[in-house]
C-alpha cells in the first residue's frame, strides 16, 4: 500500500509548487475522470543506440468537466525511479518505494495541450496494479488548478474492431455513454 505523500515543500525559496498535503490511500477528489490504458505495441523496440522503448502501456486520463487530457506511460518500478527528474519527484519516489510489490506499473503524468501539441510535466503520478487492476492517481496541477487524488477499479475491455483502437483497461467514476 502506498504511504501517505506528505511534505512536499518547495526546496527553495524560488520553487512554486506547492505542497501535497493530503492521503494517497483515501482518494479526495470527486471530480469525474477516466483512464483508458492501452498496450504498447512498440515495447521493447529501440528509438536510437543502446535506447530501447520500456513503457508497458501508454494512456490518457481525462476530466470531465474541464476538458484538461494527461498522459500516461506505465513502466516497471525501477525503469520509473529512473525517470524523476526533478527534486519533488524523488521525494515521491521515495515514499512511493517502487521496488517492493511485483506486479505495480507507474507512469509520472503530462498535459497534453492539443491545440499546440505540448505534453508539459506535472507533479503526480500513476500507479496500476496489474493483479486488481486498481489504478491510483495524484494530480498537483496549479497552472490548470487541478488537485487530487482518485483512486478506480479497472476493468479489461474487449477487442474493437480491426484497424479500430481500443484500450486494453478503462477505469472511470462516472458513466461514459
Amino acid at each position: 500500500m502506498l504511504n501517505a505523500i506528505q511534505d512536499l515543500q518547495p526546496t527553495t525559496s524560488t520553487d512554486i509548487n506547492r505542497s501535497i498535503d493530503h492521503n494517497l490511500i483515501e482518494p479526495f477528489s470527486n471530480e469525474p475522470v477516466a483512464i483508458r490504458l492501452y498496450e504498447n505495441n512498440i515495447y521493447g523496440t529501440t528509438y536510437g543506440r543502446g535506447l530501447y522503448r520500456r513503457a508497458l502501456y501508454n494512456g490518457t486520463v481525462d476530466l470531465k468537466p474541464s476538458g484538461i487530457k494527461y498522459l500516461l506511460d506505465l513502466y516497471t518500478g525501477e525503469d520509473w525511479a529512473n525517470q524523476a527528474k526533478s527534486d519533488e519527484q524523488m521525494l515521491i519516489v521515495h515514499e512511493v518505494d517502487p521496488y517492493k510489490g511485483p506486479g505495480l506499473l507507474y507512469s509520472w503524468i503530462r498535459r497534453y495541450d492539443a491545440a499546440r501539441g505540448v505534453k508539459t510535466p506535472v507533479l503526480g503520478f500513476c500507479r496500476l496494479d496489474t493483479q486488481t487492476l486498481e489504478l491510483r492517481l495524484l494530480i498537483s496541477d496549479d497552472d490548470e488548478g487541478v488537485q487530487g487524488t482518485w483512486c478506480l477499479s479497472g476493468k479489461p475491455c474487449r477487442a474493437g474492431r480491426a484497424g479500430a483502437k481500443s484500450p486494453q483497461i478503462l477505469a472511470a467514476n462516472y458513466d461514459l455513454s
